[in-house]
């Protein structure tokens, strides 16, 4: 994979098309609904190991752009979706926009995380594998 993949990635998910439950409380009781949206960052591992280093995939990163239209990562949001057992919400629209971006590009190699919450929700696991099964190249 070339640099140049990475930049259509980011690309394709730096859109960050809102869904529409993508609305979210305002900071304060009369301040409305404000927009967010989600996307993510691909970040390239590299492997150094190799007399050649190379890109072996991209981690995907969850990102939200809020309605000033600054980014922020997934630190600054997922200990709370954890709190309130909401995690299995963002794993699975992570999911589904890698599976976008793969289809869009099937020479792209990306990878994202899976909360352990998530994981244990044994609830949640058929939605996981129908959003994963959109994407022969999962």
């Amino acid at each position: 994979m070339n640099g140049k993949s990475i930049d259509a990635v980011v690309s394709v998910c730096d859109t960050f098309a809102p869904p529409p439950s993508s609305q979210a409380r305002g900071g304060g009781p009369d301040d409305g609904f404000t927009a967010i949206s989600l996307g993510f960052a691909a970040e390239p591992i590299v492997a150094l190991h190799s007399s050649a280093p190379h890109i072996l995939y991209s981690e995907c990163l969850a990102r939200i752009r809020d309605n000033h239209g600054i980014v922020h990562a997934a630190g600054l949001f997922i200990d709370e979706l954890e709190a309130v057992h909401a995690v299995a919400a963002l794993d699975l629209e992570m999911i589904r926009m890698v599976s976008t971006a793969l289809k869009a590009d099937p020479n792209l190699h990306l990878a994202c995380n899976i909360s352990v919450l998530t994981l244990n929700d044994t609830r949640i696991w058929s939605k996981i594998a129908e959003a994963m099964s959109s994407c022969a190249t999962i």
